[in-house]
């Protein structure tokens, strides 16, 4: 679902709003990652049962996943958005990836 940010400025390119969800592919086990756009950041405690955030994209249309806490084993994000779900490489405390989001 894709909706629109009205800016003041109309030099500013509109930001979206787009819903991803995460969740541990593997033991949920404390895992904690901060999923952060245009701006805004937000702390997700990784469950086995897939949870769904709204955030907004500005015009890069990407977000940025930081590994915050590793509860044992690695940091074992899923990631679903418009493209499907996929499994991350096992991630480290401080490892940022940047992902592409597609309407």
């Amino acid at each position: 679902m894709k909706q629109t940010l009205d800016k003041k400025d109309p030099g500013l390119s509109p930001t979206v709003l787009a819903k991803v969800t995460v969740w541990d592919f593997a033991s949920q086990d404390g895992d904690v990652v901060r999923i952060s756009s245009a701006g805004y950041a937000i702390d997700i405690a990784l469950l086995n049962e897939p949870t769904t955030i709204t955030l907004p994209i500005d015009a890069s249309q990407t977000i940025q996943i930081t590994g915050a806490h590793d509860g044992g084993g690695g940091i074992t994000l899923g990631v679903q958005n418009g493209a499907g779900k996929v499994s991350l490489p096992v991630m480290t405390e401080g490892q940022a990836i940047s992902l592409p989001v597609n309407f």
